[in-house]
């Protein structure tokens, strides 16, 4: 995913204007907040050794 993602970025920034990448990537780092927030496992008030 990673290694497209230049070149996905080039073809959206050529179709669709300079703001479209910046939104893509942000919403991309949002989808992977979410991702670690409910895949990742729970931390609540646990020491890091105990995990």
């Amino acid at each position: 995913m990673a290694a497209a993602l230049p070149f996905c970025t080039l073809s959206i920034l050529h179709a669709l204007g300079a703001g479209s990448p910046y939104l893509l990537c942000a919403t991309l780092l949002a989808l992977m907040s979410v991702a670690v927030a409910v895949l990742g496992p729970k931390t609540d008030a646990i020491r890091l050794e105990g995990i």
